[in-house]
């Protein structure tokens, strides 16, 4: 089951009597809001593929059930940046009823405030069960980030969380502080986090305060990345016995652009001494662009290509100041060259294998907009 829908649970089993909670349980919640996985605007924003919809199946008697259990849809600002996720729940006899809704808030492309509401089919009312703020700093950096949590018996539970970040605003570390009142707060945990020359999150480690008082390692993720810097794999760790006890994996199927089609997630089983398949989450993207189409040019380009690219537009030549921009599928520009009015691009060879945006522009309006795969 998808966890975010459920952490309800999770918190009420947590708690203990001195404010102790299960961190990994708090950032289920929060993996939704974390710098890294918020939606981004990226250069390459009028050519933008985004998720429709998940679908998630749970591993029942050696095979996927066929109905989803749980099922996300999302809607979108005009940016392009996500501003509603609601969340459907099988009933158990195949119908669905509306269980969960996520209201995101964003200001200038950054998002502002999450407001988690989830319905209570007992009282056939809906309730806040969770509310997050974002503060940035003067260079929209996310800075701080204030959690209230209803965790339905009678009180709420309040977590505070900053980010540091290293001389090139790379995230560093975090630091979590919990409170019952809102305003006396006790730290709880610390995560660092690890990076490879790629710039890819390799490891998050927490570190967490224990009932004694002192601070031990508590849990660990570490990430797997293809050649093509996409992530294909998660590991997670608990921390028993001074060992690190593997606790679950999610191995993503990803398609041409690097976004998961398709991700497993598995349950470490001591008794085995392997993974056991717990839950599937199926991707539907959209593909949409805020150019109409019509204006576009009628272009020539074969896909994929293990040689020489070209690009074939011959009404290009009749358009001056002309530049071609290439960007991979993190927004990065990686080629930006002027050309002359032609109708033949003969593309840069220095590409990476991959799957690219390519865009052809005339000032301020573009004329071609491709997908480019490029196969090495």
């Amino acid at each position: 089951m998808i966890k975010h829908l459920l952490l309800f649970l999770c918190f009420f089993v947590c708690l203990s009597a001195n404010a102790q909670f299960d961190l990994q349980s708090i950032n289920h919640l929060l993996e939704k809001v974390k710098p890294e996985t918020h939606p981004k605007n990226v250069e390459f924003r009028e050519v933008e593929i985004r998720v429709d919809s998940i679908h998630g199946f749970d591993y029942v008697n050696e095979g996927w059930e066929e109905t989803p259990q749980v099922r996300l849809f999302y809607q979108y600002d005009s940016d392009g940046l996500v501003t509603v996720e609601d969340g459907y729940l099988n009933d158990g006899t195949g119908n669905y009823y509306h269980a969960q809704e996520s209201i995101f808030t964003n200001n200038d492309g950054l998002l502002d405030t999450l407001i988690i509401n989830s319905y209570d089919t007992s009282t056939d009312m809906w309730t806040q069960f969770a509310l997050i703020d974002n503060t940035y700093d003067d260079d929209d950096i996310l800075v701080l980030q204030d959690l209230e949590l209803d965790i339905g018996i009678g009180f709420l539970v309040y977590v505070r969380q900053f980010f540091y970040y290293d001389m090139e605003s790379v995230l560093d570390s975090l630091v979590q502080e919990v409170s019952l009142d809102g305003f006396n707060y006790e730290y709880n945990a610390t995560i660092t986090y690890e990076y490879d020359e790629e710039g890819n999150q390799t490891f998050a480690t927490t570190a967490q305060a224990t009932q004694t008082g002192d601070i031990a390692p508590a849990a660990r993720d570490s990430f797997v990345y293809n050649q093509y810097n996409y992530l294909i794999e998660s590991h997670n760790f608990a921390y028993e016995d001074s060992l690190w006890i593997p606790a679950e994996k999610t191995v993503f199927d990803i398609d041409d652009f690097g976004f998961p089609v398709e991700d497993v997630t598995s349950i470490w089983e001591p008794a085995v001494e392997g993974f056991l398949k717990d839950e599937k989450l199926v991707y539907f993207f959209e593909y949409t662009t805020s150019v109409n189409e019509t204006e576009l040019l009628d272009c020539m380009l074969v896909n994929p290509t293990q040689g020489e690219v070209q690009l074939q537009c011959p009404t290009l030549a009749e358009y001056q100041n002309i530049t071609l921009e290439i960007f991979d599928l993190q927004g990065r520009k990686v080629i930006s060259e002027n050309l002359l009015g032609q109708s033949q691009i003969n593309l840069p060879t220095s590409l990476y294998g991959g799957t690219y945006i390519l865009l052809v522009r005339s000032k301020d309006n573009i004329l071609v907009s491709e997908k480019l795969v490029i196969q090495k």
